[in-house]
């Protein structure tokens, strides 16, 4: 199954607002997202290779965080 980009990028407008806040306050914070990584072209799937991505609406399956890892690794390894 899957939802729609657009009523998930509805969801996540407040979250969004607050990190731009917060990185407003300190220029340090990085906002990583993974939401990119996850959702393509008109739908983000809740499964990826017949693994769930999603343990519930709001958070992510181990699966979904092994698959994100190589990602977030790179953009901490390019920060050093």
């Amino acid at each position: 199954k899957s939802v729609p980009y657009t009523e998930l990028q509805e969801r996540r407008k407040q979250v969004l607002v607050i990190y731009t806040k917060l990185k407003n306050l300190d220029p340090r914070i990085e906002i990583w997202d993974p939401f990119p990584l996850l959702c393509h072209d008109a739908a983000c799937l809740a499964v990826k290779d017949g693994m769930p991505l999603v343990s519930d609406g709001d958070h992510l399956t181990g699966y979904a965080n092994d698959y994100l890892t190589p990602f977030f690794a790179n953009l901490l390894k390019d920060r050093q």
